[in-house]
């Protein structure tokens, strides 16, 4: 039992030691806060940082003298870092302070550890990930994608890119920690826009903590937007997150073009007025996530034969599927 994660998540929210958890994460470290359970901790990781969190530590054992749990950030400075396709360099430096942390934070504080974040920033860019030294590779992810070049995508090829280069650095953390990723999305006015970019199927092994999403999403509410499984900020400002019975499907990358993105758009703006709760689910993740579910709407234009497989096992389990339109769906 004591080798267990103490701290675990799934597409409902967090579990302490298997029981339901609710992080509140006051986003100073000092002084403590009533309404918190968690304190965000940062330690300096970046190139020209020494490792020596000797100060960090004192404050760790304050954190956990008072009961409440700590959430790291190991600070790579990621948010400002220039991406280029050779960098491994960088890669190898920003993987020895990661097992740095492992070495010297873990062993005497993961009973006391929420999490760990390894990105904490705005939404990535051109100015991240310039085209000049991205253009070959993006465009065979166009073409594989069959996409037309002319349309917008290259922000969502940088989130991709971005989750790939962060999944190589949690295989460095220890295998019970629960990663995350510190994203400010308030620049995106689009909620489909927002569900594709930070869909679980992309973020599949890194927890999320957003700031302005205006969709649900697995993961943290950061200071502001729709409640989240948790909250990370400087003053508590929701209540825990349902269980909604009503999904919505979310297709593959493929089959999001602009027009589908804009009747997400207008069905989750809709489902947001009404103050009907709803859960977003990718495709890749139907069969897992549609525990409690009993309702599933479904763009019929995109559904891939592998969706529709899975939807069939849908049906079979007692749920319902209808369109975008509300017209009841049901496959021979």
């Amino acid at each position: 039992m004591d080798d267990l994660p103490q701290f675990t998540a799934d597409h409902h929210g967090y579990y302490r030691n298997g029981h339901p958890f609710f992080p509140m994460i006051q986003e100073h470290s000092f002084p403590f806060m009533d309404w918190s359970n968690s304190v965000f901790l940062r330690l300096p990781s970046c190139l020209s940082d020494d490792l020596n969190w000797s100060k960090e530590k004192e404050q760790a054992r304050q954190i956990m003298a008072s009961g409440k749990y700590i959430f790291w950030e190991i600070d790579l400075g990621l948010s400002s870092f220039v991406f280029t396709p050779e960098n491994s360099a960088a890669f190898f430096s920003f993987s020895v302070a990661i097992e740095e942390f492992t070495a010297k934070i873990w062993p005497e504080f993961q009973k006391q550890t929420f999490g760990v974040v390894l990105y904490n920033g705005a939404l990535t860019s051109s100015r991240n990930f310039p085209l000049g030294n991205w253009e070959p590779t993006f465009l065979d992810w166009v073409n594989e994608l069959n996409w037309s070049t002319s349309e917008p995508h290259y922000d969502l090829y940088c989130i991709q890119i971005l989750s790939e280069y962060l999944h190589r650095l949690v295989s460095f953390l220890p295998d019970s920690t629960l990663p995350f990723a510190l994203i400010d999305a308030a620049s995106i006015a689009s909620p489909g826009k927002i569900a594709q970019l930070f869909s679980k199927e992309r973020f599949e092994h890194i927890q999320l903590a957003l700031k302005g999403a205006t969709c649900p999403f697995s993961g943290i509410c950061w200071d502001e937007g729709l409640n989240g499984q948790g909250y990370l900020g400087k003053t508590l400002s929701l209540k825990n997150s349902s269980f909604p019975s009503l999904g919505l499907y979310l297709p593959k990358d493929k089959f999001l073009d602009a027009s589908l993105i804009e009747a997400f758009d207008k069905l989750i703006l809709e489902f947001n007025e009404s103050q009907t709760p709803f859960r977003i689910i990718p495709e890749e993740k139907l069969t897992e996530q549609w525990d409690g579910i009993d309702k599933l709407i479904v763009p019929s234009q995109a559904i891939s034969g592998q969706g529709r497989r899975k939807l069939l096992g849908f049906i079979a389990a007692g749920g319902r599927i209808e369109t975008f339109e509300g017209t009841e769906i049901k496959f021979s």
